[in-house]
């Protein structure tokens, strides 16, 4: 009963719902004002023009004008990565692209789905019709592990039509430098993730800590060395939290649970310190 009677008088008290109630606006705030791009900036789409021109000259070479389809890549919204491979394709003078309207003809003709990966039998019946001979089809995707979220990946599987088999089927991994997958969207580059960590700083502890102080600063005249030294550390402590969260990968339902409980002991803990400060300032 003890830890229930706790549990609900820290609800109850406004220095812990206070600033929950700012976080909740804060995320609102930043994310209203910087929505999540979904377009390439111009070093990712260097960077993904790179990575394309590295498939390409690893694909199968051939003797002469080939046939090649080029179905919508998974997890590219915006088609930039799928239209780059396409002009890269087209840029070696071995392979002739099909344009979109043979594309869709082709995918009703056979009733493919549009953004679903052809089938050994499906480009075979492609093969068959004299339509492609190379089918490219495949994945951009982000890097899971935390120490990775720098790159990126691009899975593609090239299917000779002409075979049983697929031709090649390789996995293609970004240089470092992008902070989210090639083709899944972009946060905006590196300025626009400091302000947004920044901001969730200013909403998560300068607002109701700094204004805690400052009135009793300057309404009750309490001011000393140690009040200001702990002031200091909890700000940086919480900054530190601030980076943290902006840097989570949340993918997974353990990881969104591992970070539902680093918030509640973090504000826990926010909260206990708030006490300690105002003991020191008594």
């Amino acid at each position: 009963m003890g830890l229930i009677s706790k549990s609900v008088s820290l609800l109850l008290n406004p220095r812990a719902t206070v600033p929950l109630l700012i976080v909740a606006t804060g995320w609102g705030v930043f994310h209203y004002l910087l929505p999540e791009k979904k377009e390439l900036d111009e070093s990712r789409r260097e960077l993904a023009l790179d990575t394309v021109n590295k498939i390409t000259s690893e694909l199968p070479r051939t003797d002469g004008m080939e046939k090649a389809l080029v179905l919508p890549l998974e997890n590219d919204p915006t088609g930039e990565v799928t239209g780059m491979l396409r002009s890269s394709l087209d840029s070696t003078g071995m392979y002739q692209v099909l344009d979109r309207p043979t594309l869709d003809r082709i995918l009703n003709d056979l009733h493919l789905p549009e953004r679903r990966a052809a089938s050994l039998e499906e480009a075979r019946k492609m093969g068959e019709t004299g339509q492609a001979r190379f089918v490219f089809s495949g994945e951009v995707r982000e890097l899971s592990n935390l120490q990775d979220r720098r790159r990126c990946e691009i899975a593609l599987a090239v299917i000779d039509t002409t075979t049983s088999g697929l031709a090649l089927r390789r996995t293609w991994t970004s240089e470092a430098g992008t902070l989210a997958a090639l083709g899944g969207g972009s946060s905006g580059g590196v300025k626009v993730f400091l302000l947004k960590t920044l901001l969730l700083f200013f909403f998560v502890i300068a607002l109701p800590v700094i204004t805690f102080k400052l009135v009793q600063i300057v309404v009750a005249q309490e001011s000393n060395a140690v009040n200001l030294f702990m002031l200091i550390g909890y700000t940086v402590a919480d900054l530190l939290f601030a980076f943290f969260l902006m840097g989570f990968d949340a993918s997974s339902a353990s990881r969104q649970t591992a970070l539902a409980l680093v918030v509640i002991a973090a504000f826990w803990l926010n909260y206990k310190i708030c006490d300690r400060i105002e003991a020191l300032g008594r």
